[in-house]
């Protein structure tokens, strides 16, 4: 399950970038739910030292309830990621995004970020902490804590595409691309978006200069 810590498609052999997720500035540490941990899980969990287990069903679902444990306490109350607009909520009650009048009755949701990828200040997660008690829950988890809790709290969004080297954005013509959002893709398309993020190029000026009007990076 942990076996990309180091490196995305390794298997492969396709001039992967590793990455160490420990630094001075930066801890990654992966959330895992109880049921259904297998003996590999189990033995990361003993020897890894970045898990963090909470007490919740492993589930798309309870998502929601595992974000509230990590998040940590205190400057600007920003959160940068690609955000969704104009949402209508889902009210089938079979959908896996299902939100029900009864906990969201608005037409529209608020803008929220894209789930796989966002950065929060300190500030903003103490903030969107401060008010989830006053809201009810549902469990599409980047629209509620993103969206209704984020506007709740005052949390500023700024737009970003995705994660990039701000001091050096292009090396030798190349995007120097971090990471990025993508959802729901078998390891074959996750593969050739890899290879097209590696390849990306740098903007052109004037491309540059009107894209910046629409998108902070």
């Amino acid at each position: 399950l942990f076996k990309n810590r180091f490196q995305f498609g390794a298997e492969k052999n396709e001039g992967v970038i590793t990455v160490p997720h420990y630094s001075e500035f930066i801890s990654v540490v992966f959330v895992v739910g109880t049921g259904g941990v297998g003996d590999t899980v189990r033995k990361e969990l003993l020897t890894s030292g970045d898990i963090l287990q909470v007490d919740v069903s492993e589930s798309y679902a309870n998502l929601v309830y595992k974000i509230e444990p990590v998040l940590g306490n205190p400057s600007d109350k920003t959160i940068q990621c690609h955000p969704y607009t104009g949402t209508i909520p889902d009210r089938n009650s079979s959908s896996p995004w299902y939100i029900p009048e009864s906990a969201y009755h608005e037409y529209y949701l608020p803008a929220y970020c894209s789930g796989p990828l966002y950065l929060m200040s300190p500030a903003a997660l103490a903030a969107i902490l401060q008010v989830a008690p006053e809201e009810k829950v549902f469990e599409v988890e980047d629209a509620f804590f993103t969206g209704v809790l984020a506007a709740k709290a005052g949390v500023v969004m700024e737009k970003i595409r995705g994660i990039w080297k701000e001091s050096q954005p292009c090396v030798n013509k190349k995007g120097t691309v971090i990471s990025y959002p993508i959802h729901s893709d078998d390891p074959a398309r996750l593969t050739e978006a890899w290879k097209h993020l590696k390849q990306i190029r740098c903007r052109y000026p004037v491309e540059h200069f009107i894209l910046t009007f629409l998108y902070n990076d």
